[in-house]
């Protein structure tokens, strides 16, 4: 049977958001560590265009994955959780979530969709860690795609990857015994968690109710984007197992490849500053770039709220005025001809 997991949200951890920024450096085009939970600061649905993330439960089907025995269960989006591949006594990594498991049984659509990422030149690669929590009889699957005409689903035309999902049905599995011989199940195409199941250092035998099953840990995967050169492209990561379990997501990057592993969570684009943070009626911007730039202030539902002249290259600071702004969360957006880049802002 499943094995469910009740786990604790860490509310606290959100507000202390506001005094970061989102963690960029010159030569990483994106990066989510997921250590704070984003989900406030994404859009539920896609609008063609969007400059922010998008966590959009497509299928819109409840499932049966407890994460907070407070709040009950989760309607489907991505949520944050800590990383289920570790002991929940070791709560030192965060990651997103997604569950497949319903009543009754459904196709998951879950969709995370990145902000539009210009690939300058051949050096970046997509990186990221994944884990199907339960397998090999619940093992779940997804894919990874990209775009490069925009956010809807019918734009992600290019299957960059795509793990394989238990086939075989859950009544089958149980008549079977749950065994851990991966030559007893059927999958669908793709690759298979852990090398099929072979590489211990991604999942461990765990065991609940008596039933042995593996417990994935985070594996990491990696793809060059020297394809798509000079485009600006969305990347979507889609959950899209039928009645499987638990996926996680962590620590998506677009880097040049040689940073990959070696980006510093503290880095910032550009030079790029916003300060005071919170603010209430000035801020004052900063960047280094030698090109003409424009700077845009978005509501958290992606309303355009204040825009800036085009201004010319260099650091010069930069002031707009907040007073018109009502209280909360916003969005300050750097356009550059090298790509967009964005911090979090608190307006009190």
């Amino acid at each position: 049977m499943r094995y469910i997991l009740f786990t604790l949200l860490f509310g606290g951890m959100v507000e202390q958001a506001a005094a970061q920024v989102i963690s960029f450096a010159p030569d990483t085009l994106l990066k989510e560590t997921f250590e704070i939970d984003p989900s406030d600061d994404m859009l539920s649905y896609p609008n063609g265009d969007d400059i922010f993330w998008v966590n959009w439960d497509k299928d819109g089907a409840p499932t049966n994955c407890a994460f907070d025995p407070e709040n009950g269960f989760p309607l489907g989006t991505w949520y944050w959780e800590y990383d289920l591949g570790i002991a929940p006594s070791s709560q030192v990594n965060n990651a997103f979530t997604s569950c497949s498991f319903g009543q009754p049984a459904f196709r998951n659509q879950n969709w995370l969709i990145t902000p539009p990422i210009y690939v300058e030149d051949s050096t970046y690669a997509l990186s990221w860690r994944s884990l199907a929590l339960q397998g090999p009889f619940l093992t779940d699957g997804y894919h990874v795609l990209i775009s490069e005409t925009g956010n809807f689903p019918e734009n992600f035309t290019d299957t960059i990857f795509g793990a394989a999902e238990t086939t075989t049905p859950y009544a089958v599995s149980y008549s079977l015994g749950f065994p851990l011989d991966v030559s007893k199940y059927t999958f669908s195409p793709g690759y298979l968690h852990a090398n099929s199941y072979t590489d211990t250092a991604y999942f461990k035998i765990s065991e609940a109710d008596g039933t042995n099953f593996y417990q994935g840990k985070m594996e990491p995967h990696r793809y060059w984007l020297k394809d798509y050169v000079g485009k600006s492209v969305y990347v979507a990561f889609l959950h899209d197992s039928y009645d499987d379990y638990i996926l996680q997501l962590d620590d998506i990057l677009v880097a040049r490849d040689a940073l990959i592993a070696t980006t510093s969570p503290n880095a910032q684009p550009f030079g790029f500053q916003i300060q005071p943070n919170p603010a209430s009626d000035q801020l004052t911007f900063q960047w280094q770039l030698d090109t003409p730039v424009l700077i845009r202030i978005f509501s958290a539902t992606g309303q355009l709220c204040w825009q800036s002249p085009e201004l010319e290259q260099g650091s010069a600071p930069y002031k707009a005025d907040l007073t018109k702004l009502p209280s909360g969360v916003y969005h300050c957006v750097l356009h550059t001809n090298a790509g967009v880049v964005s911090q979090r802002l608190i307006k009190i």
